[in-house]
């Protein structure tokens, strides 16, 4: 189980460092990989938790509830297409699924996320000053952007929130990094936030 789980965990940090670029089609729709093993690592994850199923965040248990009667109700009311919402409650009810149920993650497994996010802020480094002008994308439905970091997710909003929560991660473990390397990730994580705005 922990060779499948850890197998899953390498998927997920591939998946998020390709972001966008890495899509998946079922039919007529298409999502990001990183949902598909995001699934598959909440369901190893309930799998290991199976013999204590007690809820250690109520709150989130309360909004998981809440959320499947909502698409239910608006499904009634509304008629909408069953597909596409479907799929965004999944992903919903498996990311809070990681938050009532925390994962039992190894050490090796936590460095080689921090290193594809570190891979990602310089991506989006080189995005920027290389490829700036992301407005063509406008015909296939994306947000046109110009002059404004993108990275993989081509999203400058998600984009800029893991790089902050990357620079609050840096600021917390400070005592796990040499000063230099220290200092170096803040800084350039810093200024790839910056030019998401």
């Amino acid at each position: 189980m922990d060779f499948i789980k850890s197998l899953i965990l390498v998927g997920l940090i591939l998946a998020f460092f390709f972001g966008q670029l890495a899509r998946l089609n079922l039919g007529p729709v298409t999502f990001p990989a990183i949902d598909f093993f995001i699934v598959l690592f909440s369901l190893i994850n309930l799998f290991e938790h199976r013999r204590n199923l007690k809820s250690q965040n109520k709150y989130f248990s309360w909004f998981v509830l809440f959320s499947v009667l909502s698409l239910l109700a608006n499904l009634i009311y509304y008629r909408y297409p069953l597909i596409k919402p479907l799929f965004y409650l999944i992903r919903l009810i498996c990311l809070l699924s990681l938050l009532i149920y925390p994962p039992r993650i190894n050490q090796k497994i936590k460095y080689l996320f921090v290193l594809s996010i570190i891979a990602n802020v310089l991506f989006g480094l080189y995005q920027y000053f290389v490829w700036p002008d992301f407005t063509f994308f406008n015909s296939l439905n994306w947000d046109p952007h110009l002059s404004r970091l993108v990275s993989t997710f081509f999203d400058p909003t998600f984009t800029g929130l893991i790089y902050l929560m990357f620079l609050l991660f840096v600021f917390i473990n400070k005592k796990y990094f040499l000063p230099i390397t220290y200092y170096g990730l803040l800084i350039t994580t810093y200024l790839a936030l910056a030019l998401t705005y």
